[in-house]
């Protein structure tokens, strides 16, 4: 367990929610602006699968960081699916209709000492409050 210790105090700016079949999961507590998120996702050196409400795939597919293995978007208009490859640096790209869903898809993709971490909200999107509901909902179920 000592590698999910490490992944939980190595920055300030990911809080730990919790810890649950191996994995951990995070919240990056810090701007929601794309400007800060991505330069503090492209440091990220452990396997990570993102979940990110608001966001627009042609935003997070600037993502160029291999230690990213998949990024799920919430958006309630589209069907759970693949989204998108990038080759390099390999990530999966999948679209989800809930949180729910992208937690799911994002709990079968990971594998033991893997990071699940919660995007902040793209504030310039009607989505605004749901992952923030969400997370406080997953803590509970967590703790």
């Amino acid at each position: 367990m000592e590698y999910l210790n490490e992944i939980s105090y190595r920055t300030t700016m990911a809080r730990t929610i919790g810890k649950k079949n191996g994995r951990i999961y995070l919240d990056y507590v810090f701007s929601s602006h794309d400007n800060r998120f991505f330069p503090m996702l492209n440091r990220e050196t452990n396997p990570t699968f993102l979940i990110s409400v608001g966001r627009p795939l042609h935003n997070l597919i600037k993502i160029k960081n291999t230690a990213i293995k998949a990024v799920i978007r919430v958006d309630k208009s589209e069907k759970t699916r693949l989204e998108s490859w990038n080759q390099n640096p390999g990530i999966f790209f999948y679209v989800a209709t809930s949180f729910d869903r992208a937690l799911e898809l994002a709990e079968s993709l990971a594998l033991r000492g893997d990071a699940i971490v919660f995007a902040p909200e793209y504030i310039e999107n009607e989505a605004e409050g749901i992952l923030l509901d969400y997370v406080k909902q997953f803590e509970k179920n967590v703790a």
